[in-house]
Parts: C-alpha cells; sequence; structure tokens
C-alpha cells in the first residue's frame, strides 16, 4: 500500500476509536441523570458548566460540516445531543423543585427556613444559568457558522477576496478550540484548592482514566489531521489529567486521615451537614 493509503487508514481507525471513547465518556452521566429524573431531584448536581459542554459540542458539529469530517461530525453530534439532554432534564427538574414548601428542619427557628430559601434561591440561580446558557450557547454557534461560511451578499463581493475560506476555517478551528479549551480550565483551576486541602477524593478514577484515553486518541487524530484545533486543547487536557492522576496517587489517603482527626477534634463542626430532611420529597442540599 501506498503511504497515503496507510495514513487514510490509520486517521480513520483513529476517528473511529475517538468516536468510541467520546461516546462511553458523554454517556457515562446518563444513569445519574435517569436516576435524578425517577426521583425527581438533582440531588445537588452542579449543572452550571453543562451549557457549555453543548454549545462546544455544536460549535465542533458546525466545524466539521463546514470540514466534511465523517468522524469529527459524529463525534460532536453525539456529544451535542447528549448535552442538550441533560441540560434539559436539569431545567425540568429545577423548575419541579422550584417553590418547594417543606423546610429541611423540623421548625423555622432551626434553620430550616433560612436553608429553605438558600436552596430555593440555588435552584432559581441554576435554571436561570442553565437556560441563558444555552440560548447564548447555541445563538453564538449559528453566528459563528454563519461567518465561517461562503457569503452571498451584493455589494460587499470584495470581502470574499480579503478573508478567503482558509482564514475563515482557521478561524472557526480556533474557536471550537477555545471553546474544548475551557472545559480543562476549571479542572485545571482546582488542582490548587486540592493540594491546599490535600484530599483527592472528589476525582473519580475511572471517569479520569476514560478521559485520558479520549483525549490521546484526539490528540493523535488532530496532529494525522494536521488540525491545532483538535489536538492542541486535548494536549492541554492530557496535561490536565494527568496531574490530578498525580494527586490522587499523592493524596490518596490525606483527605480521609485530614477529616478523621477534624472530627476528632472537633466533631460540631461536621453537624451542620446533617440537617433533617423530610422523607415525602427529595430535596437539594
Amino acid at each position: 500500500m501506498p503511504a497515503s493509503h496507510n495514513e487514510m487508514l490509520m486517521t480513520n481507525l483513529v476517528g473511529l476509536a475517538g468516536l468510541l471513547c467520546t461516546l462511553g465518556v458523554s454517556l457515562s452521566s446518563l444513569s445519574s441523570v435517569r436516576e435524578a429524573r425517577k426521583v425527581g431531584s438533582l440531588g445537588g448536581l452542579d449543572t452550571r458548566v453543562w451549557p457549555l459542554f453543548a454549545t462546544s459540542g455544536a460549535l465542533w458539529t458546525c466545524y466539521a460540516i463546514r470540514l466534511g469530517d465523517i468522524w469529527l461530525f459524529l463525534t460532536s453530534c453525539s456529544m451535542t445531543v447528549s448535552w442538550l439532554y441533560y441540560c434539559l432534564t436539569a431545567i425540568r427538574l429545577l423548575s419541579q423543585e422550584e417553590g418547594e414548601p417543606r423546610p429541611t428542619a423540623p421548625e423555622p427557628w432551626e434553620g430550616g427556613l433560612l436553608r429553605r430559601r438558600s436552596v430555593d434561591l440555588y435552584r432559581k440561580t441554576a435554571m436561570e444559568k442553565t437556560e441563558k446558557g444555552l440560548a447564548a450557547g447555541f445563538g453564538f454557534t449559528l453566528c459563528v457558522a454563519f461567518a465561517c461560511k461562503p457569503w452571498n451578499i451584493k455589494g460587499l463581493s470584495f470581502l470574499e477576496a480579503v478573508i478567503t475560506p482558509e482564514i475563515k476555517l482557521s478561524v472557526f478551528s480556533s474557536i471550537c478550540g477555545f471553546s474544548s479549551l475551557l472545559l480543562y480550565i476549571k479542572p485545571f483551576s482546582r488542582l490548587w484548592t486540592l493540594v491546599k486541602r490535600r484530599d483527592a477524593s472528589t476525582i473519580f478514577l475511572p471517569l479520569v482514566l476514560a478521559q485520558l484515553i479520549q483525549n490521546l486518541v484526539w490528540t493523535t487524530y488532530g496532529i494525522l489531521a494536521l488540525d491545532p484545533g483538535v489536538y492542541l486543547p486535548n494536549g492541554f487536557g492530557i496535561f490536565v489529567i494527568l496531574a490530578q492522576l498525580l494527586l490522587k496517587c499523592v493524596f490518596r489517603r490525606a483527605g480521609a486521615a485530614v477529616e478523621d482527626f477534624a472530627l476528632k477534634e472537633e466533631p460540631w463542626l461536621f453537624m451542620e451537614s446533617l440537617t433533617l430532611i423530610s422523607c415525602d420529597k427529595p430535596v437539594i442540599q
């Protein structure tokens, strides 16, 4: 086989592997979301960043359509549909939970009324941010998709000679890459918090390993496709994931030891989390 055929075969195999990895990671939250739908409560899940995942997937979907990349399209399209479903489910559950009249403590003077108001405020804020994030994200995606397509504007045809299709494609790739990079900035910023607390118990090892494999595959695919918008953010993601794994190894038992010591020395510090909750309806804590 000629070298070009080998390279094409390798690119398709890596693209297929990337599709399967992304499907696995995207669907890993499906069981939790379905359980939340069954219970009728999100259980305190932080949904503020979910619209960013849906927006990033939508940007990559439009970019893949513009590029004609089948593997990138299937991957980003599945990611968009998954996170759009999660966001709509979150909005539905938050709207159902809004205005819950039952306090989380037996009497108002025991803090139940104050806790209820703070929970209601959290629900309203989370629902508004999810709704506005979806609207702004998809609106921005449509604007970028139109701006990077060939224009048919009478009287402004000279712009096509200045802003060539190659420039538009490069800008589109950069925007998509930056949207993916944003997904790793928050986990990267949390690393210092984990170091200060000496507690890596919040790092879920199987999911982190799955993300590491996914990023390795897509970094390889981006290098084979010569697309910096693909391999640069995924390469940065590999660095963040390796840092998480390092912290997981260093502070594997440190968090539990710190908590046990604090519980023995000052047990009243942990009594605040033992709020009585009515069994009639689930309440976000």
